[in-house]
C-alpha cells in the first residue's frame, strides 16, 4: 500500500511539474515577444567585475543603428558621452548600496530612476537617450 501511495504522489508531483514548466515557457514567450516587438530599447547588464551588456532588444538597430549582436560582451559605458558618465557613476553606486544594505538588512532604498544620458550611435552621433534602471 505504501509503495502505491508513493507511486501516486510522484505522479502528482510530475504532473505540478510539467504544468509548472508549461506555466514558464508560456511567460518566457510572452517576455520574447513583449520585448523583440517594441520600440523601446530593452538591454540586460551584467554588472561582476564590470558592466557588461548581457540581452539587447532588437530595437536597438532602429535607435542607434546597431545589431543586438555587435554590443554584447561590451561596457554600456563605452558608448556613454564622457561627461555623462561623471553623472552615472554616482548614481549606479547608490544603486549597489542600495542592494547591498537590502543583502545585509533586509531594507532596501527605491532604486528605480529615469536617467538622462547621451548614447553613441554606429555613426558616431551622440543620441539623447532615457532609461528607467533597476538592479535585480
Amino acid at each position: 500500500m505504501k509503495l502505491r501511495t508513493k507511486i501516486t504522489e510522484l505522479e502528482h508531483v510530475k504532473a505540478s511539474q510539467k504544468q509548472t514548466e508549461k506555466k514558464l515557457a508560456k511567460s518566457e514567450e510572452l517576455y520574447r515577444l513583449i520585448t523583440e516587438n517594441t520600440g523601446d530599447v530593452i538591454t540586460l547588464q551584467d554588472f561582476s567585475l564590470q558592466a557588461t551588456y548581457r540581452y539587447i532588444s532588437p530595437s536597438m538597430k532602429d535607435v542607434a543603428g546597431y545589431e543586438p549582436e555587435e554590443l554584447l560582451g561590451k561596457s554600456p559605458f563605452e558608448f556613454i558621452h564622457p561627461d555623462d558618465k561623471k553623472r552615472l557613476f554616482p548614481i549606479l553606486k547608490n544603486y549597489i548600496n542600495s542592494k547591498l544594505r537590502k543583502f545585509f538588512t533586509d531594507k532596501e532604498l527605491p532604486t528605480t530612476k529615469r536617467i538622462e544620458f547621451r548614447f553613441k550611435d554606429k555613426e558616431g552621433n551622440w543620441r539623447n537617450f532615457q532609461t528607467t534602471g533597476n538592479i535585480v
